[in-house]
């Protein structure tokens, strides 16, 4: 919930408007817009299509070269997760980094050789990242110059 919305309540405290916005955020923090959602899906339904073209193909023409293509296919599949992992990737991280300043230029900083997805979608290694870019970069980060205040 937006600190706005809650200082028009009246009777709410300061501290307790933080606190509901601390609390929001830390519920949200596990959640993907709507949009991005909608994005890795219909990226992922093209990928599934793609894989599946490749499938057919293989069964007409499993006669001839069917070696080769199958070679193919076993690329696309793996693209098609490295791309999968990539969008996930891209958007935990533009999620983490929503509150920041020049989330992009942020994520261009982040080292993503050390993070993975695992089989349940969760991006392994981001705590850390993010952790260490709120030390380095903390005055890109907004709420830890008002906590520090």
């Amino acid at each position: 919930m937006k600190e706005k919305v809650l200082q028009k309540i009246e009777g709410l405290t300061k501290e307790q408007i933080n606190k509901i916005v601390l609390l929001s955020k830390e519920e949200l923090e596990c959640f993907i817009p709507k949009k991005r959602f909608d994005a890795l899906n219909e990226k992922k339904k093209d990928l599934e299509q793609r894989i599946n073209e490749k499938d057919e193909q293989i069964k007409i023409l499993s006669k001839r070269n069917s070696f080769e293509l199958q070679r193919n296919n076993q690329k696309i599949v793996k693209e098609f997760e490295r791309k999968i992992a990539d969008l996930t990737i891209n958007s935990v991280l533009r999620d983490k980094l929503m509150d920041a300043n020049y989330p992009d230029l942020l994520i261009s900083k982040i080292d993503k050789s050390k993070l993975s997805v695992n089989e349940d979608g969760i991006v392994l290694g981001i705590e850390e990242q993010i952790a260490r870019m709120k030390e380095v970069y903390n005055d890109m980060f907004p709420s830890i110059k008002k906590e520090g205040n």
